[in-house]
């Protein structure tokens, strides 16, 4: 069975089973909604060709190469593509699923809402591109070079992206929740609306990174730094931190509550309007900081230092420390009326 076999059946929708079409060369063909399973089409170039809709079930891809072929809404399932290239394609919704796309390389294509499930893309390149919208479950991401690329509203979910690399890399309103970061530099990179709630962020630098509205719920972020960063609208709820670095970060109208703080040094950040309800905090620097109209209510201040802090209706309701004379400072409001109110109800 021959590249001529599957040209004389293009039109049937008739599925082309266990061929050999190794090293062909298929140029301005239509293979519209064809199937394929178990065809071998190793080193294979597919030229200008137009393969919408197309199903790929078990083939082997190894070195070949798609130039300016449109595949959008095709199907890659348990196929190997090792060392293959995707050449100026319209790979939009386009969906792999358990491929080996180990050293694959991706450039020039559109990639809009493309799928990746259950497949290992390590040491592939996708330098930049516009990967909007893409979704990438349960996929081995070691080495993956996504430089340059705009990963806007793409869904990476508990991925292991220690060695992924992301220089340069736009990260808007991505969904990372879950994923490792450990190691990760995306120092001054724009992540802002991303979700990381239960990340793992340890040796992780974000200074100087735009981080408005991101959530870090339930996060691990240790020895980690924010440092210079735009932080404004950011959820910590329950976040673990240890010998994590705040300083000069704009945290304005930020959410901790619940999350536990050791060692963390916030000095000259802007903590204005945030809230702080039931966080622990220990052996923490706030030197210079803003603090007018925070809320620490029902916080723990242990071994914290207060020099030079701004304060305005800066509110410390029931929150423990080592001595209430933070509590006394000009601008700061040991007992929240309304608070107290409520608790009275409460009772």
């Amino acid at each position: 069975m021959s590249k001529a076999h599957i040209l004389a059946h293009a039109h049937t929708l008739e599925k082309m089973a266990n061929l050999d079409v190794r090293n062909e060369v298929f140029q301005g063909d239509a293979l519209t909604g064809m199937v394929f399973d178990q065809v071998d089409f190793s080193g294979t170039r597919f030229l200008n060709c137009i393969m919408h809709e197309c199903v790929f079930i078990d083939c082997l891809f190894s070195g070949t190469l798609f130039h300016g072929s449109d595949l959008a809404h095709s199907l890659f399932s348990s196929c190997t593509m090792k060392s293959s290239m995707f050449d100026g394609c319209n790979l939009s919704e386009t969906q792999f699923d358990d491929c080996g796309l180990q050293n694959a390389t991706v450039r020039h294509c559109e990639l809009e809402k493309v799928a990746f499930s259950h497949c290992d893309a390590t040491q592939a390149v996708l330098r930049d591109l516009i990967l909007r919208d893409a979704d990438v479950l349960d996929s081995c991401l070691t080495e993956t070079d996504f430089t340059g690329t705009d990963l806007s509203k793409c869904l990476f979910h508990e991925l292991d992206l220690r060695s992924t690399v992301f220089t340069r890399a736009v990260m808007k309103d991505m969904g990372m929740s879950g994923c490792n970061l450990a190691g990760q530099n995306l120092s001054g990179q724009d992540l802002s609306g991303t979700q990381l709630n239960e990340a793992i962020l340890t040796n992780v630098n974000l200074a100087d990174c735009r981080l408005v509205m991101c959530n870090f719920s339930d996060a691990e972020i240790t020895d980690a730094s924010f440092a210079q960063a735009d932080l404004r609208n950011s959820l910590f709820i329950n976040a673990t931190m240890e010998n994590v670095v705040f300083i000069g970060a704009t945290m304005n109208q930020s959410i901790w509550n619940g999350a536990l703080v050791q060692r963390a040094d916030f000095d000259g950040a802007d903590l204005g309007m945030s809230v702080f309800n039931r966080t622990s905090f220990e052996h923490c620097q706030f030197r210079d900081s803003d603090m007018q109209y925070a809320d620490f209510s029902y916080s723990g201040l242990k071994s914290c230092g207060f020099d030079g802090v701004l304060m305005n209706n800066t509110r410390f309701h029931r929150a423990l420390v080592d001595s209430d004379d933070i509590k006394r400072r000009l601008g700061a409001v040991e007992r929240d009326d309304e608070l107290f109110e409520a608790e009275l109800w409460s009772a």
